[in-house]
Formats: C-alpha cells, structure tokens, sequence
C-alpha cells in the first residue's frame, strides 16, 4: 500500500502511531480521545494519566503500510 493511500484510508480507521504513554494515538479507534484531530486529546485507557498524545512511533501496521520495515 503507497503512504498516501494509508494515510487517507486505512489510517482513519485505525491508529497509526503509538504516544509516549505506550497506547495508541493518531487515528480512528485510537486509545485517545478526540482533540483537533482523530486520537489527539487525553488518553481513555484506565489508570493512564497522559493528558495529550504524543507522537513517539509509527504502530507495527503503520510501519509495514508505510514500508519502513
């Protein structure tokens, strides 16, 4: 899959990228809330204090879509 179509398609389905607090961002279904942009607000994992995503790495599907593995 080309790294536009992901990021237009499969991406707003899913998350594509993992915050410093270890849970998924970016993305439809993320483990964060919605703020500005899909998985970009607090994040609603139980217990987890993280107050904003933030961007650490690509997920594992994103990495492979992407074609950096």
């Amino acid at each position: 899959m080309k790294s536009q179509e992901y990021m237009n398609t499969w991406g707003k389905d899913n998350p594509k990228s993992v915050c410093a607090c270890g849970h998924t961002g970016d993305g439809g279904n993320s483990q964060h809330a919605d703020r500005f942009q899909l998985g970009h607000g607090v994040c609603l994992v139980r217990d987890c204090n993280c107050q904003q995503f933030t961007w650490v790495e690509w997920t594992d599907e994103a990495k492979t879509a992407l074609e950096l593995r």
